[in-house]
């Protein structure tokens, strides 16, 4: 429990304070963090290994002869399964995915899942004394695939926020239904002098194999399912460096009467603390957005008068500028004498997240009904019910 909660205030302060994604700052606070705590560590009492009466070893092995019962196998077999598309594949998309969205302040609304998950661990007693622990497992299963179907029709913020936000606060039922369910279930039926073996198995299956091919998962679905544009030719101004694909020049203008004014952290922060924002930097519209309509036509990029132009640091041409636009005229289908607006141009910038989602959702899903059918929990009594 405070392990979530130091989690959450570290995120919080991280995106509050430190720049969240956009820097590279969070890495000192969790470097200085580590240093700290390993020192700490030197002041802890001595506790050497109890040996051989503990009943348990290093991966677990022993506890392979669990695995011919029918029920463990199943168990162990379904848990694994679906660990490997959950925290591991889940962690290393979401801050993208938030991002990606235009949603604010990414990294400190990812928090919703820590806060669901406090709730959800003081609750697990009264879901296991009520509905068994079979069924428990099921809705941690089940979370994780309907979370991701939540994610998949999610657009751009006024597309599908509301589930967005449905898909973050279901990690109460995901991570606590899950992980911390399996680990109630092993510590149910394992033999005393096992527990410490299965328990070690457990967690080499779900937190070390799992997380490491759902992590590796994560990556090659998102080059996989890449953005259409993700970037256009330009040189770093101080350096004179080259890119073919530096990135698209920012397009920063959001509507600053939306809902979503209230989620920025940082800049809700900085009022209280009295600090003025800095003025917003250069972006596309105050360039080429020459009749303030929110949209940007082709004919005003060739109205501009300058071939080159920069933005962020990198220097642009306005002919490549010309060509990125008619190739995103070209795909979403759109007129070239009708004017671009942000979220067009936001669009062919993102990775194509409904099947990044989808498809480990369906992958869940059937693992979850071979569980439902094929799986007994074992009773108090020794049998299967």
């Amino acid at each position: 429990m405070f392990g979530t909660i130091g989690w959450i205030l570290a995120v919080l302060l991280a995106e509050a304070f430190l720049g969240g994604m956009k820097e590279s700052r969070f890495l000192y606070q969790g470097g200085v963090a580590g240093i700290l705590l390993g020192f700490y560590c030197l002041t802890l009492p001595n506790t050497p290994p109890k040996g051989a009466e503990a009943g348990g070893d290093l991966f677990g092995l022993s506890a392979l002869k669990l695995l011919k019962e029918p029920s463990f196998l199943i168990f162990i077999l379904c848990v694994f399964l679906v660990s490997i598309p959950a925290c591991g594949y889940f962690f290393g998309l979401l801050g993208p995915f938030l991002q990606q969205r235009d949603y604010p302040s990414p990294l400190g609304l990812s928090t919703l899942c820590q806060f669901a998950e406090i709730g959800f661990m003081f609750s697990m007693p009264w879901f296991v004394a009520r509905i068994g622990l079979k069924r428990v497992l099921m809705i941690g299963m089940a979370a994780w695939g309907l979370r991701y179907v939540c994610f998949a029709f999610t657009g751009l913020p006024e597309g599908g926020f509301a589930l967005a936000l449905a898909g973050l606060v279901l990690h109460g039922f995901c991570y606590s239904f899950l992980y911390v369910g399996a680990y109630m279930y092993v510590d149910k039926v394992a033999p005393a002098d096992m527990k410490a073996s299965a328990q070690s198995l457990l967690t080499f299956l779900l937190i070390g194999v799992g997380m490491f091919l759902g992590g590796q998962g994560s990556g090659l679905m998102k080059g996989k399912f890449a953005a259409d544009i993700p970037g256009m030719p330009a040189v770093k101004v101080s350096t004179g460096e080259e890119y073919k694909a530096a990135g698209l020049p920012p397009w920063n203008a959001r509507k600053t009467d939306s809902a979503f004014q209230y989620l920025d952290l940082k800049g809700n922060i900085n009022k209280l603390r009295g600090i003025e924002e800095p003025e917003p930097a250069p972006d596309l519209p105050k360039l080429f957005d020459a009749n303030k309509d929110g949209k940007i036509t082709l004919v005003e990029i060739d109205a501009f008068e300058d071939p080159e132009f920069e933005m962020g640091g990198m220097k642009f041409k306005k002919d490549d500028l010309t060509a990125v636009f008619k190739d995103i005229h070209g795909k979403l289908e759109i007129k070239e004498e009708a004017g671009l607006g942000r979220n067009d141009w936001l669009a062919v910038q993102v990775n194509k997240w409904q099947p990044i989602w989808l498809w480990p959702a369906i992958y869940i899903f059937v693992i979850f009904a071979f569980f439902t059918f094929a799986f007994r929990e074992k009773k108090e009594n020794g049998q299967d019910g």
